[in-house]
This record gives structure tokens, sequence and C-alpha cells, in this order.
């Protein structure tokens, strides 16, 4: 743990005025919803698209609108559970299914802040073959292991998930070189920041032991 980095975090939370921020106002148990809310509000470049949009056909004036409020007081979230379709107000979901389930429904301009790229290189362990291939993420799943009690590092979740996985047994694939199905390895050995969230800080810092390309 950087020691320094827990220090000058909790001096800025000390100079915080918590008049400075304000809630949301649920119609039932939607912390998860609440929390991907907060995010998309909290990320400037993500807020000030939604401000900037004209497209009356996304998901984007429904937050336009609560983000406004939520700039000035606390905010109501009955229409956006609406719009999303949620009926049963008590029932809980997962978080990042619905920010991945805001994101497909805002506009392009957008959504595109929080899009990455991975690469994903296929190797033959017959034949050493490579076959590169590409996908679009909103959302990196990275396995919590137990730390013991000790603060999770997203660094080392990030490590574990480029080091890639063997697929072999029943799972084996499809080798056109050799013709036959093959144990193989898949790596994920690339991750492209389309727009914006390189300029984070935050992601700056984590992607920075990794290959990136722009």
């Amino acid at each position: 743990m950087n020691h320094d980095r827990v220090k000058a975090f909790r001096e800025k939370l000390d100079n915080l005025n918590i008049t400075d921020y304000y809630g949301l106002k649920s119609p039932g148990l939607t912390c998860y919803l609440n929390s991907v809310l907060q995010v998309l509000f909290m990320s400037r470049d993500f807020r000030e698209a939604i401000q900037r949009s004209q497209d009356s056909t996304a998901f984007d004036p429904h937050l336009r609108i609560l983000f406004a409020t939520l700039e000035k007081s606390a905010a109501k979230t009955h229409s956006i559970t609406g719009e999303l379709g949620i009926t049963d107000v008590y029932e809980q979901h997962d978080a990042a299914e619905y920010f991945e389930k805001i994101l497909r429904r805002t506009s392009l301009k957008a959504s595109k802040i929080f899009k990455g790229e991975l690469n994903h290189k296929t190797t033959c362990l017959q034949c050493k073959q490579s076959n590169d291939s590409r996908s679009c993420f909103w959302i990196l799943p990275l396995m919590v292991k137990d730390s013991h009690h000790l603060v999770y590092s997203v660094e080392k979740g990030l490590s574990a998930f480029f080091k890639g996985e063997m697929i072999c047994g029943d799972n084996k694939m499809y080798c056109s070189q050799c013709n036959g199905k093959q144990d193989v390895e898949i790596v994920s050995d690339k991750c492209k920041v389309l727009v914006g969230i390189g300029n984070c800080p935050v992601f700056r810092q984590l992607f920075s032991s990794y290959d990136i390309w722009t």
C-alpha cells in the first residue's frame, strides 16, 4: 500500500465540505442503480457529454435532468427506474449490469467515454500459430482473491487478467493449421483506451504498466 497516497486522500476528505455533494432519493432498494448514477455524475467528461448532447432519442435527456438537479440538491430517481423498466424496486440487481444497460442507451458521444478495446491472442500449443481478435468493453471483470483482510490491489487484479488462460481437455479449440482440436492459450495482450478515459489520473495510473495503443 502506498501510504503517501492514503495520507493525501485522507487530507482531501478532511477538506471536503459535505454540502458540496448531494445524494439520490430512490423509490425502494435500488442502491445498485444509485451507485452507478453517482459514478456517471462524478465522471466529468461523461457529465459534460450528456449536457452537450442533443440526442432526444437516447437516454441522455433523463440523465441530463438528473445531473442538473444533483448539482443543486438531492435528486429523485423515480423516472430513471421507470425508464429502465425496473418494476420491482425492492429486488436487488447487479450494478455492473445496469452500468452497461445505461451506457448502451446513451448517445455514442457520451458512452464512448468509458469504452475500451481488447486484443485477444489465441495461440495453438501444438503448431504455435496465433490468431488475433478484438472486442470492446465497458467493464473489465477482475477476480477478487482472498487477500487475508488486506487492501485489494486493482493493479494485481489487472495483472491476473492479462496473464491469460489455458484452454485444454474437453474445451480444446479447433486449429486450422493442425486441422483438429488442440490445447490453446488465450491472452488479452493489449488494451486500447478509445477515448477520454486515458486522461483520467486513476486509469492512467492503473494502465501504465500494460501495453496500451491509442
